[in-house]
């Protein structure tokens, strides 16, 4: 039930108008046309590059501190690995916005619509305004 209600609330946020008018062809201006949508993707991928590494922290400071606590070096010994998995991990996830937009960016240097859009998805503040009617 609340997956279906969160479905259709971000349906309704992509709404755009897919009429035609004198303004050129459907689709010509995506990244205007679902500012919007495009903005609430770059505002959660920022929550999760943020979220990531705190949790990151917050989970290996518990880990180790039981395996300390436990006296067993086996036990912090494994600790440390998997620490050690998880910021590999965490750097993966943080960094992985950055290395898509510096490869679409390599392969093509014209400027165009979807360079804007991944612009807009790197940084919310690069999002046009939606032109929604």
């Amino acid at each position: 039930m609340i997956m279906s209600k969160l479905l259709i609330l971000l349906l309704n946020l992509g709404y755009i108008n897919v009429l035609a008018d004198e303004e050129g062809a459907v689709g010509s201006n995506f990244c205007a046309d679902f500012g919007s949508t495009l903005r609430l993707v770059s505002i959660s991928i920022l929550i999760v590059r943020i979220l990531v590494p705190l949790l990151i922290i917050i989970m290996g400071t518990f880990d180790i501190y039981k395996s300390v606590t436990s006296g067993k070096a086996d036990d912090l010994k494994k600790q440390m690995i998997t620490f050690g998995k998880r910021i590999i991990i965490g750097l993966m996830v943080f960094f992985l916005p950055s290395f898509v937009n510096l490869v679409v960016n390599a392969l093509d240097d014209s400027p165009s619509d979807y360079k804007t859009c991944l612009s807009c998805i790197s940084s919310p503040s690069n999002c046009p305004k939606s032109n929604n009617k």
